[in-house]
């Protein structure tokens, strides 16, 4: 899915516009490495998938950029990052 950004986002000597957010192509691997970071961290929550933080992590490692740059991005395009993570994930329970 391409995220289109409503401003720029600056990365490696670049300039950013859109994002490809490629979740299908993470592996369980992925998700559990951000996981472990987080606890590595003392960072517990019963709900990984509902968590901003979590979600904002998976999203970066979908990105192959930091989470910390994707953290100065205009509220509005954090969100829907945020909140097509959640979709995503809840959709892959639920498609049991």
């Amino acid at each position: 899915m391409i995220i289109k950004l409503s401003t720029p986002l600056s990365f490696k000597d670049s300039s950013v516009d859109e994002l490809d957010l490629s979740l299908e192509k993470l592996t369980g691997r992925d998700l559990l490495d951000v996981e472990a970071g987080f606890k590595a961290r003392g960072i517990q929550t019963g709900a990984w998938d509902m968590s901003r933080a979590f979600c904002i992590a998976l999203a970066a490692k979908s990105f192959n950029m930091p989470q910390e740059v994707l953290g100065n991005l205009p509220l509005k395009d954090f969100s829907r990052i945020v909140n097509e993570v959640i979709t995503f994930l809840a959709e892959t329970v639920s498609a049991d």
